[in-house]
């Protein structure tokens, strides 16, 4: 949690309704993500490791990771906000629809923050980074990094010049 406003987590939210964050802080996660889900502790780290939003309401099936994943909506966002007393959700496992470093769903309340431009040296999305204070969010800045190539070669040039 960020100055008691936002929750920042890798992927998203639970399938299981009524998650706190009491909950959510006594998960193990220094142990190998979950392939099978045979606990509840292993549904709740693979749900905030793996799951992604959807524009509807409910929770629903995914096809990613096997079949296992969920989608969340924006109820559930909601309701998390509310039962947690924090305002928002920040998440970043997932790329924008729009290719941009971010994007804003579920009422504001969702945001995703994508750091990775160029996405495997092949989307040719941008990058996003959150900067932000104790009051909360002031601004996504995006970029385009050069493909690694290029980075290799200014590398390269600095080592030589070195």
């Amino acid at each position: 949690v960020v100055g008691e406003w936002a929750l920042v987590i890798h992927g998203g939210l639970f399938r299981e309704a009524g998650v706190t964050l009491d909950e959510i802080r006594r998960i193990d996660g220094c142990r190998q993500p979950p392939s099978v889900l045979d606990t509840r502790e292993d549904t709740l780290l693979f749900d905030a490791l793996w799951s992604d939003p959807h524009d509807g309401d409910g929770v629903v099936a995914s096809d990613n990771r096997g079949g296992v994943s969920i989608q969340f909506g924006k109820d559930v966002t909601k309701s998390f906000c509310e039962r947690n007393g924090v305002q928002s959700v920040i998440r970043s496992h997932q790329l924008p629809k729009r290719k941009r470093g971010y994007e804003i769903q579920h009422d504001a309340m969702l945001l995703t923050i994508f750091s990775a431009s160029n996405y495997g040296g092949v989307c040719g999305n941008r990058g996003g980074v959150l900067v932000f204070d104790h009051k909360g969010p002031a601004e996504v800045k995006e970029f385009y990094a050069p493909p690694l190539d290029t980075y290799r070669q200014v590398c390269e040039l600095r080592v030589l010049d070195a």
